[in-house]
Parts: structure tokens; sequence; C-alpha cells
């Protein structure tokens, strides 16, 4: 993503804290041992992002605290509550690679 694209996204640019309900959950992208990846997007803005959900649990046992690395995907923010943090990333579709039919979001069908 173009670095001017990600300082004026609806995600950057916004002073809110989200939630989870700022968001409507898509399939999922991908598993790893801390958590899950899922496509989802904005409610207001249908600004589409990939949504990493990491268990506090399992970062505080595995000392993974400062090892989170955000550029795997852009960082925009993050957001947690009790029991998981929630990392708001760049869409792995963002760019030239179309968003697969079967991952489409049902504003975009």
């Amino acid at each position: 993503m173009k670095d001017w694209l990600r300082d004026y996204s609806p995600v950057t640019t916004c002073q809110q804290e989200f939630t989870i309900n700022d968001f409507e959950i898509g399939r999922p992208l991908g598993k790893g041992r801390f958590g899950n990846v899922y496509l989802a997007w904005l409610r207001e803005s249908k600004f589409i992002v990939a949504l990493k959900v990491l268990f506090k649990s399992h970062i505080e046992k595995n000392a993974m605290e400062h090892q989170l690395h955000p550029n795997i995907l852009c960082l925009y923010k993050y957001f947690h509550d009790h029991k998981q943090v929630y990392l708001i990333l760049d869409s792995p579709y963002s760019g030239s690679k179309p968003i697969p039919s079967e991952c489409c979001p049902p504003f975009l069908s």
C-alpha cells in the first residue's frame, strides 16, 4: 500500500478507539500459533482490512510482548479486550491483487 494512502485511510485518520463491534468479520485468511487473521471491513466506511486476533494469554505465556512484528502487513492501529489483542492490518488484497469472489464482502459482490 502506498504511504500516502495509509496516511489517509479511514483507520489511521480516525481518532476513535475501535472495538470488535466496529467491524464486519469475513472469512479466515490464515491461522497461526498465537491467533487467526480474518478479512474484515469497517461497518461505517466499508474500508477493507485484515484483522489479526491474538490471544493475550498466549502472548504473555510465550514472552512475545516485544516480539510482534508489524511489518508483515502494514499495521494501522490496534485495540484489545480482556482476552484478546486485535491488530488492524492492511488488507492483503489492497493493490493489484483482486479479492477472490469467495472472500468478497457482501457490498462488493
